[in-house]
């Protein structure tokens, strides 16, 4: 099985991530039941899948994937990677079982949106890709209204029933006073259309919003984490902290804290992230940082990955002792565990 499991990877200038020996005895503390375990998030770059160790600092590309992926998520629930690619002129939704150790892809899901030029994908005619709150469907942005930058449906995959229905977002109409979303989505779907990733925090109630500001409360502590932010000084609006919509959440280890502060500006938001320590004394801002795309989320070592733009769009970590790299020239990416 071991075997089995060393040809879903190839080199390709890179070293494999933890890969098992041929003879288990030669490598005893990595079994195949224990693989995946070692892996902490996956990328798409250029199209193709690549799994990243921290604890060795390097990617290993999958191979058994022919066909270019456009967006992936994973389901922490049943240890599904789910992905997109274009197949036979249009959209179709695959899957890997990383519970297995030799996953193999299988198409679950013809989303049916053709696709019929290559430029249309810097366009981004289809757009991001989300669970529920259960992880028992998949929701895509699709049929995109240009002019507005929004997306007219939802299409929402049906992971136990293995169904797609499409749900009306908007009305042409509805454009021109920015309507209202999820005309004929039922509200116990549990959809977070606009979630960054950084809402489901268990130590969330640790900080509080005065005043836009935020403070850490644990340990018998009240500790302002944003009083060194200068707004005027980064965004360059002449605008208070009070002008800007505000929201944070804390690392699993408890040491640091996510700010994101926006303000909307005509049909989309502007804004960055920052990143406190809790004592207050670390205030920084995460480099290329953007509040609407760069989806930060937190690890459960306490890195954090986030998409930035100053050289990108790059996948980029900052690990927990403050030191930030680029890991890819992606966009795309699923946390494992």
């Amino acid at each position: 099985m071991l075997v089995v499991l060393a040809l879903g990877f190839a080199s390709c200038g890179q070293k494999n991530v933890n890969q098992p020996k041929d003879n288990p005895s030669e490598n005893p503390e990595v079994s195949t039941s224990s693989f995946w375990k070692t892996l902490d998030f996956c990328y798409v770059e250029n199209g193709k899948l690549f799994f990243y160790s921290l604890k060795d600092g390097d990617a290993a590309p999958y191979v058994n994937e022919t066909d270019d992926i456009h967006a992936a998520i994973y389901s922490k629930k049943n240890g599904m990677l789910y992905y997109n690619v274009v197949k036979d002129g249009g959209l179709v939704l695959k899957c890997l079982d990383l519970n297995e150790t030799d996953p193999m892809p299988e198409q679950v899901a013809d989303w049916d949106i053709p696709v019929k030029d290559e430029s249309e994908y810097e366009m981004n005619p289809f757009g991001r890709m989300y669970f529920n709150f259960d992880e028992t469907q998949i929701a895509l942005e699709r049929d995109l209204a240009w002019f507005a930058g929004m997306y007219y449906n939802l299409a929402v995959y049906d992971c136990a029933a293995k169904t797609v229905t499409v749900h009306k977002l908007y009305r042409e109409v509805d454009f021109e006073e920015y309507g209202y979303p999820y005309e004929d989505l039922p509200d116990e779907s549990g959809f977070n259309r606009w979630g960054t990733g950084t809402s489901a925090d268990s130590k969330g109630d640790l900080l509080e919003n005065v005043g836009n500001e935020i403070y850490y409360v644990g340990d018998g502590q009240r500790v302002c984490l944003t009083d060194r932010i200068d707004m005027d000084e980064v965004f360059g609006f002449g605008l208070s902290k009070e002008e800007y919509d505000v929201d944070a959440s804390m690392d699993p280890t408890g040491k640091r804290a996510l700010i994101g502060y926006n303000v909307g500006m005509g049909d989309g938001t502007l804004g960055s992230y920052f990143v406190s320590s809790i004592d207050g004394r670390q205030q920084m801002m995460l480099p290329g940082s953007d509040y609407e795309t760069s989806n930060p989320t937190w690890l459960s070592d306490g890195t954090l990955l986030y998409i930035g733009y100053n050289e990108g769009p790059a996948l980029c970590l900052l690990d927990p002792d403050g030191n930030r790299r680029t890991v890819a020239q992606s966009e795309v990416f699923a946390v494992l565990h």
